[in-house]
């Protein structure tokens, strides 16, 4: 299992690798790319030479396609490797002796553990008597190790080699340090070894039906596959193979003839051409490559260093995909307005620092505006305009943090056009320059700031749609009221409308006073509870009259109660939702009980045969910061309806007693709020809910009313 987890990680390292190798590769290469290249011979095969051709140098290539061939045909004949690990044979004997312990254990104190056995088969288990458990154990060891003895092979491990019709592998067995041959359909999976287990219980336990389905399931409970793919062994193997055949060489010396004029062109004579034009072309772009590669692999390393304790919503991973797609598309942009002799004024580097300020943070943008600036000034040749490009970009990056509305994004482009002609102002006093240069290049400059700000206006729903992104604009848009689904909400359960409502208010404020993001957490906690919409009468606060929970079971109670979570979800991804809410509508009871049916359900079942579990809501728990102050606010609005004297002192303990009973009930455990944001988050519910039931001055009647 190590072994595996080992290779996936090692597979996982790999394909980052190869995407940041390729992103490095497509920035030098755009940046790298001259218009003006090197002429090159270009004739096609069946052509007739026009003119004799000769090797202007002595050259020796290879015949990549030959070679490659070749190669490949030796590296497609080596097997997978799978090492027979005989390490699994004693970790299964391992769990058998350690769930027989437990068992003992359970005998001993009456109470029975949790060993992921039915409770059935640990009923059988326990009946064994004491004589015989250790005999039992033992047979059960032995049938795992003969089922073990020439390899078990996972499922998905078969089916992948069959599908790629690989009917051999190679089995190394670890412990005696041979390699076999052993055919695929021969080796059996855990779940093709039914047959061969009931054979073995049948010969060991030919009596007692109970004791063998009990030793059924242990053994297939612990049973485990010991044929473990090596990727390590497979890949040298491989590369030996590749390795042996030797590269297909040929040489030509200078002036030799290579075509004859009115020869008819061979594949051969494309291939001497080829490497004619390859070397031929300055080796100079060569180390341009290769240095721009290096400088912007520097530029990520510093990158992860410099993002490391900063927090985003996405995966690093989505966050790399994000920039890289960003930065390659403004490079594109760049070399598109240098290839077209445009102004290189023009370039809109405040495009990637206001799209990234608003899909991600400001540290990030600024970070990206520096590297991308640097990368401007190569690609113009100028110390200028990665100035130029620099502080504009960085005006940018600040002017769009925060954003909230489309329209700001006309202002900070203006802002940035403002600047722009700043900095050509400067620029040109410093040269000297004439003024209708400077009045040229300042409507460059501000047209680039406006088109910055149009093109990330255009672009933001694409980007946020791609990378799974919520930005404080949609956040914004999703806040009306008159949204329809809110409305929806109004119109078919009133009491959870305005239950939310005041449930945002609670979370905007608790958020704002430890740093989490506020507009998230109202705007998640008007959609919380769109789940109650379904059967929105069987809530409290949209009940009128009589409670339709009287006539049904606690169970039944509790499953309607719980299933508000899935039809929130339902009907959040029904309205194309943002995925940070429906995370919140999933965690915002986490793994709470429900206590009012759970405690039904224990009065009427006397016996004590209820699951508790089946009494509280399916999880997650909260992940994130807005998750759990939307889990708290929650609970203390429901919890406040309830109080008959809502004074302060009252609503302070009330908001102190719901935060602790989610915090002793582990529904805040995997959320990063530490406790000095809990007691933030506790003085800020008290304040809010004070001022909701503030006390009403008693005015004194007139004579008149």
């Amino acid at each position: 299992m190590r072994s595996r987890r080992k290779v996936f990680f090692i597979i996982r390292l790999i394909n980052k690798g190869i995407l940041l190798l390729l992103f490095s590769f497509l920035m030098a290469g755009i940046i790298s790319f001259n218009k003006r290249g090197v002429q090159q011979t270009t004739l096609k095969q069946g052509d007739i030479a026009l003119t004799n051709i000769f090797a202007p140098f002595t050259f020796s290539y290879i015949d990549e396609g030959k070679t490659l061939r070749a190669r490949q045909i030796s590296r497609d004949q080596v097997k997978d490797v799978y090492d027979l690990n005989f390490d699994i044979k004693r970790d299964v004997k391992a769990k058998i002796n350690a769930l027989f312990d437990s068992i003992a254990i359970s005998s001993e104190n009456g109470e029975i553990t949790d060993t992921g056995l039915s409770l059935k088969t640990i009923k059988t288990l326990l009946a064994i008597p004491a004589e015989k458990k250790d005999d039992v154990r033992d047979k059960i060891i032995q049938i795992c190790s003969f089922l073990l003895e020439n390899g078990i092979i996972d499922s998905q491990d078969k089916e992948k080699l069959t599908n790629n019709s690989s009917f051999s592998i190679s089995v190394h067995n670890l412990k005696s340090n041979v390699v076999r041959k052993r055919l695929v359909e021969h080796i059996p999976s855990i779940e093709e070894l039914n047959s061969k287990i009931n054979e073995q219980i049948l010969f060991y336990f030919p009596e007692g039906r109970k004791l063998r389905t009990a030793v059924e399931e242990v053994i297939k409970k612990n049973l485990s596959s010991n044929l473990i793919f090596n990727k390590e062994k497979t890949e040298k193997k491989r590369q030996e193979a590749w390795n042996s055949i030797p590269r297909i060489e040929k040489k030509v010396k200078k002036n030799q003839l290579i075509i004859a004029r009115g020869e008819v062109i061979a594949a051969n004579h494309l291939s001497q051409i080829e490497q004619i034009n390859k070397r031929g072309q300055s080796s100079q772009r060569f180390f341009t490559f290769i240095g721009l590669n290096i400088l912007i692999l520097v530029f990520v390393i510093l990158f992860r260093k410099y993002v490391k304790n900063l927090s985003f919503v996405s995966s690093s991973f989505s966050v790399f995909c994000l920039l890289s797609f960003v930065s390659l598309l403004f490079i594109l942009l760049a070399k598109g307005i240098i290839i077209f002799s445009l102004p290189f004024f023009f370039i809109p580097l405040a495009f990637a620092s206001m799209l990234i300020a608003i899909l991600l943070n400001l540290p990030t943008a600024i970070f990206l505006t520096i590297s991308l600036s640097f990368f401007v000034g190569l690609l113009s040749n100028s110390l200028d305009i990665a100035i130029f490009s620099f502080i504009g970009g960085i005006v940018g990056a600040y002017a769009a943090e925060g954003i909230k509305k489309r329209a700001q994004l006309v202002k900070a482009g203006f802002l940035v056009g403002l600047i722009n002609i700043l900095i050509i102002l400067a620029l040109a006093l410093l040269k000297r320059e004439e003024l209708l240069v400077i009045v040229k290049n300042s409507l460059w400059g501000m047209s680039q700031g406006l088109l910055s700000a149009f093109m990330v206006m255009g672009l933001l729903p694409l980007f946020e749609h791609l990378f799974k992104l919520t930005t404080n604009i949609s956040l914004l848009e999703l806040s009306d009221l008159n949204n329809p689904l809110l409305k929806r909400l109004i119109m078919e359960a009133p009491g959870t409308y305005h239950h939310s409502l005041i449930v945002g208010n609670l979370a905007e404020s608790a958020s704002e006073v430890i740093g989490a993001n506020s507009l998230l957490a109202r705007v998640s906690s008007y959609y919380h509870d769109i789940g109650k919409i379904e059967k929105s009468e069987y809530f409290s606060e949209n009940q009128k009259g009589k409670n339709k929970h009287d006539k049904l079971t606690p169970t039944m109670s509790s499953l309607i109660i719980i299933n508000h979570i899935k039809d929130g979800v339902e009907i959040a991804r029904k309205y194309n939702l943002p995925r940070q809410i429906i995370d919140i509508i999933k965690q915002h009871h986490g793994t709470s009980l429900i206590p009012y049916f759970y405690q039904r359900a224990l009065e009427l079942n006397k016996d004590g045969k209820i699951k508790e579990e089946n009494f509280r809501y399916a999880g997650p728990k909260p992940q994130t910061k807005e998750a759990a102050i939307v889990m708290l606010a929650d609970s203390i609005e429901a919890s406040s309806r309830s109080l008959d004297d809502p004074t302060p002192a009252h609503l302070k303990v009330l908001v102190q007693k719901a935060i602790n009973d989610k915090f002793i009930d582990h529904q805040l455990d995997e959320c990063n709020l530490a406790l000095t944001d809990l007691n933030k988050i506790s003085r800020s519910f008290t304040y809010v809910l004070t001022g909701i039931f503030h006390n009403r001055v008693k005015y004194l009647k007139t004579e008149n009313g």
